[in-house]
């Protein structure tokens, strides 16, 4: 889940990079990219959120023991 959101991230910004250095300058490259921003925010949330649920889990076991 890591690595899909930093390929994400790393798509994204080549995308804005894109957007930016092109000649027509239209507004259909900068909008995906905006997309493409909100799904890596998104899957970033999910790393953190699957990051705390196993370090619950974790907790959850040694307390068990």
């Amino acid at each position: 889940m890591f690595w899909c959101a930093v390929v994400i991230t790393v798509c994204a910004l080549g995308m804005m990079i894109a957007a930016m250095n092109d000649k027509n300058r239209n507004s259909a490259g900068a909008g995906a990219a905006g997309v493409e921003f909100g799904v890596a925010a998104m899957t970033w949330m999910q790393v953190f959120k699957c990051e705390s649920d196993l370090r619950l889990l974790k907790l959850v076991d040694k307390l068990k023991k």
